[in-house]
């Protein structure tokens, strides 16, 4: 027999080394209701202690046989895989928050809310050399949804050999890998000059932890900002927020 809600296996009266079953449906109860270390690793973990614990979120070497969003449990030298059911719920070590299982997808069960430090480059540096006499970035999240503000103000911002798009690194999460998601945010900002294009934007794309920037205008092709478009020497002001799935 089996309880009904997690299948836990039940004692028998008859039944020898009862203590076996006992221990075992200890483990799956601090492995599946406790905690995670992780639920974003990107691989299996290489040198799991006894008791790890993490939220599957990719299926190759020894996570193979899971299913994503299982729960993985390292005991007795393997690792287990536990299916969540709808209400179950954990802490996330790395992220200190609480998850719910809704049947379909964990999801963050509180608001959170933390700062963050904005960075600023080009895609391939160079000799770039940027100072900041502003820089500040903070954020909120209610499940899955992340606010992150940004205030960028430099006080040298020079380069000669630098090259790409610009970008802003450094955000607090990585947005989600979902296919054609691609977030936009408004900005106030100063230090760019692209001819015809009266709006700037930053741009998020699927699975990245950093922001590049847009240009639009009325007749023109939308067209990212990249080092031609930010004079070296120039006072480079951005002011910001973007809302974005994580």
């Amino acid at each position: 027999m089996i309880t009904e809600i997690l299948g836990l296996d039940e004692m028998t009266v008859n039944q020898g080394k009862k203590f076996l079953t006992h221990n075992d449906v200890n483990r799956q109860i601090e492995g599946r209701m406790v905690r995670v270390i992780d639920r974003d690793v990107g691989t299996t973990p290489g040198s799991p202690a006894e008791g790890d614990t993490y939220i599957v979120d990719q299926l190759g070497g020894l996570w193979s046989p899971a299913t994503v969003d299982d729960i993985a449990h390292f005991f007795g030298g393997i690792w287990v895989f536990w299916t969540p059911v709808e209400g179950a719920r954990v802490w996330v070590n790395d992220e200190n928050i609480v998850v719910v299982y809704d049947g379909a997808n964990w999801i963050t069960m509180t608001s959170t809310t933390g700062t963050w430090t904005p960075t600023l480059g080009f895609a391939t540096p160079g000799d770039e050399s940027v100072i900041f006499s502003t820089q500040f970035g903070s954020w909120s999240r209610d499940g899955d949804l992340v606010m992150a503000m940004f205030n960028l103000v430099t006080s040298t911002f020079t380069h000669t050999t630098a090259s790409g798009n610009i970008e802003i690194g450094g955000l607090p999460f990585a947005s989600a890998n979902l296919t054609n998601q691609s977030a936009r945010g408004i900005l106030s900002w100063q230090g760019i000059t692209k001819a015809s294009y009266t709006q700037i934007n930053s741009v998020l794309a699927p699975n990245v932890s950093l922001m590049t920037l847009e240009g639009v205008g009325s007749g023109q092709t939308i067209s990212p900002i990249d080092e031609g478009d930010m004079p070296s020497a120039g006072s480079v002001i951005l002011v910001g927020h973007i809302l974005y799935k994580a």
